[in-house]
């Protein structure tokens, strides 16, 4: 169960940091 919810942590993470990219990426336009 432990290993699920850290997969489910890792993907959240790996969401925010696109997330955070692509705001970068639009507000340089």
């Amino acid at each position: 169960m432990a290993d699920v919810i850290d997969f489910e942590k890792a993907s959240q993470r790996k969401k925010q940091k696109l997330i955070t990219k692509l705001d970068d990426i639009l507000k340089h336009k």
